[in-house]
């Protein structure tokens, strides 16, 4: 069954990092859709587990038995396309959140070059 919104609760992981220092923090995702892992991704997470299917269309045996859920999580799986635009999404991030280093990036300098030089030009 689908894991709801309120209960993931990313904020363990940096609990668990804390706690366990020389760990490495993942995320097992039960949600449905791509939001949780790149939350996930941003939170710290350094292994990140999701099911995939080839076609969440695809009947599953056993899903329903009387009405009760039994388990699968067909219905939450990622499709193929689906997995890869995970993959992408947590690398951009990856590359977002930068690295450790205090310095400006090239591209903040760029920027800071052109603003600076649109303020000198709007002040004259």
């Amino acid at each position: 069954m689908p894991l709801r919104d309120e209960d993931v609760h990313m904020r363990m992981m940096q609990i668990l990092a804390d706690r366990y220092p020389n760990a490495r923090v993942g995320y097992s995702d039960h949600t449905v859709g791509l939001l949780a892992p790149a939350v996930a991704a941003a939170a710290g997470a350094r292994v990140i587990e999701k099911h995939i299917t080839l076609d969440r269309a695809t009947p599953v045996r056993n899903f329903q038995k009387k009405g009760r859920y039994l388990g699968t999580d067909h219905v939450l799986s990622l499709e193929p396309a689906e997995l890869a635009e995970m993959v992408r999404n947590i690398r951009l991030i990856e590359t977002m959140l930068g690295d450790r280093q205090w310095r400006r990036s090239a591209g903040e300098l760029k920027l800071r070059e052109f603003l600076r030089a649109r303020f000198h030009q709007d002040a004259s």
